[in-house]
């Protein structure tokens, strides 16, 4: 049986260790993650043996024990096991949750028949070519690049961009509170609550967890702003954006800076989820991602199960697919691309 504990902020540089290299470049392999979102998912870790463990107390159930997938350079299928073993000491089936394509490969192959596979597509992560999105060259870049040389031309020396520090955490949660007030009704209130939760644990420990971020001000008044921090060498991660609707295309001008100032030193940029949002899969596709980080859940089944794996996996999503997707690869091979943020 592991011994978990709840992650404290000094866990910060073991959990990077293992989730940088081992994470897949997910948004929720990392220590932000697991520290910020302890409200939502109550993540326990273990360190035993070359791996790092992680338990999301807060989605176990009678019969159940939720983990991440195990992360660490040693003999992975042992350590599958461990955790396997682990939840058969509380009398649980083991799931696994926000588990890669690499990883529900291996699952697949050194495991047979033992696990049920299901894919969650509306958690599935967007990646992108950070050059692609600083540069947005070509004819499918077109009307971004009209749409916000538009509101350079309306606006011009009106405009400013600002990089965050930690001294901006009142300012950026004044905004963020404005536009909860302003867009509840139409976004997912309770979420949106959780979310600014998160974000002042986020901006609290701003330099703390590498956080980088913009604003744009108009008039010296903030109008948009998003944040986020390196998963790993290769990848950056956006945690979060907001900008005003009174302005149009802000959200891409919004997006080409952030590319441009903080996420340019990285070859890719992790836009994560659409979450289901009707018409976030289509804006975030029209961007044209470089890979589809596909999520599943894997969850173990019941001795009773007799039934044989199947080779097709059921994808559950709220939102019809985007006719391109499956045209993206799944797997994340990093390259040493470089980066040109010219529009």
């Amino acid at each position: 049986m592991l011994n978990f504990r709840s992650v404290e902020f000094s866990d910060q540089a073991l959990v990077n260790s293992y989730m940088s290299r081992y994470g897949g470049s997910s948004c929720q392999h990392s220590f932000v993650s697991l520290f910020t979102l302890s409200e939502k998912y109550g993540s326990k870790i273990c360190e035993q043996d070359g791996f790092l463990y992680v338990l999301r107390e807060k989605l176990c159930s009678p019969g159940k024990r939720v983990y991440l997938a195990p992360m660490g350079g040693g003999d992975l299928k042992a350590a599958y096991s461990t955790l396997l073993d682990d939840a058969a000491a509380h009398q649980c089936r083991a799931v696994f949750e926000t588990v890669t394509y690499e990883q529900l490969t291996f699952l697949r192959e050194h495991f047979p028949g033992r696990f049920c596979y299901t894919e969650l597509r509306d958690y599935a992560e967007y990646i992108f070519s950070t050059k692609s999105l600083c540069a947005m060259a070509g004819r499918r870049f077109a009307n971004k690049r009209n749409e916000i040389r538009s509101i350079l031309r309306t606006y011009g020396d009106r405009l400013e961009y600002r990089l965050l520090t930690s001294a901006d955490t009142d300012a950026v949660l004044s905004f963020s509170q404005k536009w909860l007030e302003r867009n509840g009704s139409v976004h997912d209130a309770a979420a949106l609550t959780l979310e600014r939760k998160i974000m002042q644990k986020q901006l609290d420990h701003f330099d703390a967890l590498s956080l980088q971020g913009m604003a744009i001000y108009l008039d010296g008044e903030m109008i948009a702003f998003a944040y986020g921090f390196p998963l790993n060498d290769q990848c950056f991660d956006g945690l979060v954006e907001k900008a005003s609707y009174d302005i149009p295309n802000l959200y891409k001008l919004l997006n080409w800076k952030m590319s441009c100032l903080c996420a340019a030193p990285y070859p890719y940029y992790n836009w994560e989820e659409d979450v289901g949002v009707p018409g976030l899969r289509f804006a975030k596709m029209e961007y044209f991602p470089v890979l589809l980080l596909r999520k599943y859940v894997v969850s173990e089944r019941s001795e009773s199960a007799s039934a044989p794996e199947s080779d097709e996996i059921p994808v559950l999503s709220a939102v019809p697919p985007h006719p391109d997707e499956e045209l993206l690869p799944r797997s994340f091979s990093p390259s040493a691309d470089t980066v040109s943020p010219n529009l």
